[in-house]
């Protein structure tokens, strides 16, 4: 009985997690990046330290003053999971032009831990347990939704935002790639 129980409870979170995917990539299909005015709620990205991939704690300041691309998922985020060989491939692309990539789980270090032995991601991770949704919204994810994704130029200016995965789609591809050629 135990089991049928937890087997519904999967059941429904996972469906909710679906369509609160699906629903943020529809309604931000037609204008993929939004265009933030300069912000003073980086503050709580720089003073952020969290667990990395092998669970040393980072400070996010080490990113200040370079061109970064932030994005914040989770390991039961399928739309998450699907970017992330699209975000790594970008990653290589433009790690010559010095901009970085880092993800932020909104999910426990254990859980990113056992993923991470599963998928291999080129750029760097970050644990931020379910804190990290209060992270993305002080960054601008007024939805709540994920994937986000926050590009920050040099000069540490919130260039533009994401709700929704980054996916081989071509034009949500191709708005980022514009959008990364503009950092």
């Amino acid at each position: 009985m135990k089991t049928k129980r937890l087997f519904i409870l999967m059941w429904l979170v996972g469906g909710l997690a679906c369509t609160i995917g699906l629903y943020a990539s529809w309604r931000f299909f037609k204008e993929p990046f939004k265009q933030t005015r300069p912000s003073t709620n980086l503050a709580a990205l720089w003073q952020a330290k969290l667990p990395d991939q092998v669970g040393r704690m980072q400070s996010l300041a080490q990113y200040r003053g370079r061109p970064l691309v932030v994005n914040f998922w989770a390991a039961w985020c399928e739309p998450c999971v699907e970017e992330m060989p699209v975000l790594s491939a970008l990653q290589k692309k433009y790690a010559a032009k010095g901009v970085h990539f880092i993800g932020i789980a909104v999910d426990s270090a254990t859980n990113v831990a056992q993923f991470m032995q599963k998928v291999k991601v080129d750029y760097a991770l970050y644990s931020a347990g379910y804190g990290g949704l209060a992270l993305a919204r002080a960054l601008g994810n007024t939805q709540g939704g994920l994937p986000f994704t926050v590009l920050i130029d040099a000069s540490g200016k919130i260039h533009s935002t994401l709700l929704g995965s980054v996916t081989r789609d071509e034009k949500r591809l191709n708005a980022l790639s514009e959008q990364l050629d503009a950092l």
